[in-house]
């Protein structure tokens, strides 16, 4: 045999036996996808940070390193962006960037950079205003829904946000009634703190603010937030709410289903309701058994109207099963209730059926089989007695 062909095979063999490998190549990774800022308008935010990697395995060259869009200049990058950049493989460069406002608003930028090793967009945004805000904001409302008059009403929260780097005080936080233009007295709306404090920078301070309606009406009020160094503020934030008055009417009082068997539905009933309010009154109809239903589940009466609720009753095993229909106002506030009854019981026994297998047995009990029809189902203490009986008989001398 001739050693070439003997060494050429082995010369394949071990070439294909030998791993692969990975062609040398840079990978571009920026971190994070986005940047959003908040800062008072001619301040700044606190500084982000952003990095630029190279995940892969060799020298990673980016050409293009720019920031673009109307805003960019609200962006400040340190170190400042320059490119050409080369990152070797699994470097990374870091950069702080800091929005600094020139105007009000909502600002935004793009910062695009390509390489040989792929290319990304990073979005920019930054909401630029007075040093101090709330949410809701100056001019949005609360609104408070439907309460029952003389309940403990609910609470809403107002946050007062600071974007300075200093604390910032508030003399007050007032409740009036009516309008900003035609203040009113009010004591359905108040306010847990009134004041003075201040908010921390680049903190957040919350006020609960509380509605609890005294009569049956339409409520409109303002809550004023006084902030000291802001020529926009106090921020007017309108408060809205109606007190609602227990006058549903319901027909009739009661339903009563008879009974039903097991797993069959009996005959629907139905509830008739009546608003006999001055106000709309949004409803959430319930029922606190699972074998009731009532529909719709929601109903709205405008002052003076009615409807008319459909009931079904299904029950899933034997017993008694009292129940109600509960009437719900905004906030699941219960403002009434329709009493249910019914009964389930077992399927009845066919012509030809087995009645054991209709009727069960009760638990430890026995069933009785004899020339009468069908069977009887006895107790534990009844069983007991009947064996004794039967024990005796048979030890009775003939």
């Amino acid at each position: 045999m001739s050693w070439a062909r003997l060494i050429v095979p082995l010369v394949l063999l071990s070439s294909a036996a030998l791993p692969r490998l990975a062609a040398a190549a840079p990978v571009l990774d920026v971190k994070p996808a986005s940047l959003d800022f908040v800062a008072p308008t001619g301040g700044e935010s606190a500084p982000q940070a952003l990095t630029i990697s190279n995940s892969g395995n060799s020298t990673l060259n980016v050409s293009v390193l720019q920031l673009t869009g109307f805003d960019a200049g609200s962006f400040v990058f340190a170190p400042a962006l320059k490119a050409p950049l080369a990152i070797a493989a699994g470097k990374s460069t870091a950069y702080m960037v800091t929005f600094k406002p020139g105007g009000a608003g909502q600002l935004t930028a793009q910062l695009s950079v390509f390489s040989d090793g792929g290319q990304d967009q990073v979005p920019l945004a930054g909401k630029a205003g007075s040093r101090v805000d709330t949410t809701p904001a100056h001019g949005e409302a609360l609104d408070f829904g439907s309460l029952l008059v003389g309940g403990a009403g609910t609470m809403m929260a107002v946050k007062i946000n600071n974007y300075s780097g200093s604390a910032i005080g508030i003399p007050s936080v007032k409740v009036h009634g009516g309008t900003p233009e035609a203040p009113l007295p009010t004591d359905a709306f108040t306010v847990d703190n009134a004041g003075p404090f201040s908010v921390p920078a680049n903190g957040v301070r919350t006020v609960n603010v509380t509605f609890a309606p005294r009569a049956e009406m339409a409520y409109a009020a303002y809550l004023e937030v006084d902030i000291s160094d802001n020529s926009r503020y106090p921020s007017i934030i309108p408060l809205t709410g109606s007190g609602i008055a227990s006058q549903l009417s319901t027909a009739p009082d009661a339903l009563t289903f008879g009974i039903v068997t097991v797993g069959k539905k009996g005959i629907p009933q139905f509830i008739s309701i009546a608003n006999g309010g001055g106000l709309s009154l949004s409803l959430t109809l319930t029922t606190d058994a699972p074998q009731y239903t009532v529909s719709p589940g929601t109903v709205t009466l405008r002052p003076g109207g009615k409807a008319e609720l459909t009931v079904g009753f299904e029950p899933d095993k034997m017993g008694e099963f009292p129940a109600s229909v509960i009437y719900s106002i905004t906030g699941g506030t219960k403002i009434g209730s329709t009493s249910l009854y019914g009964q389930g019981e077992a399927a009845p026994v066919q012509p030809g059926q087995d009645a054991a297998a209709a009727t069960p047995t009760p638990r430890g009990g026995c069933t009785l089989r004899g020339g009468a029809p069908g069977s009887s189902a006895l107790g534990p203490a009844a069983c007991l007695l009947l064996l004794a009986s039967l024990l005796r008989h048979r030890r009775r001398p003939r």
